[in-house]
């Protein structure tokens, strides 16, 4: 069986986006005056969604809709675009209890050969060990030579 990992790197990043807008409705429910990352505590869960989180050091682990889905904020201040940490996607992959997919070894190597091959192609772009896609490269770009 062949895995359309290029699609679940996709999901991947969309998951991101879903979950923090997620907790940042949430974060200004309960408190419309700070920042969403000040309002909601370190670790919870965010009942109504079926989301559990945890902050860490950059970033943050969450669990929602019986996936791992691990990231840092390393995008933009606004926190709408996000990267590929290779190690955080495979074990996304993993979560997802694909078949032949239930070790993290051979997910770690998938997901690197996938984001090597993406890389190469120009889809995706590095920036300090985490990947980009294109289009979130070039918007991030912009962002940064606007502060500039």
């Amino acid at each position: 069986m062949t895995m359309d990992l290029e699609k679940i790197l996709r999901q991947y990043v969309s998951d991101i986006v879903s979950v923090v807008n997620i907790m940042k409705e949430e974060g200004f429910r309960r408190n419309p005056i700070e920042t969403w990352q000040q309002t909601l505590y370190k670790n919870g869960e965010i009942a109504g969604a079926n989301l559990k989180y945890d902050f860490h050091g950059m970033g943050c682990w969450v669990k929602w809709r019986g996936r791992v889905i691990d990231f840092d904020f390393r995008g933009d201040v606004a926190n709408t675009i996000f990267g590929i940490d290779a190690w955080f996607a495979a074990y996304y992959l993993q979560s997802m209890k694909l078949e032949g997919y239930s070790d993290f070894g051979f997910c770690h190597i998938q997901i690197l050969n996938t984001i090597e091959k993406l890389n190469q192609e120009g889809e995706l772009v590095q920036k300090e060990n985490v990947y980009f896609y294109l289009q979130d490269y070039n918007k991030l770009e912009e962002l940064e030579n606007l502060i500039d």
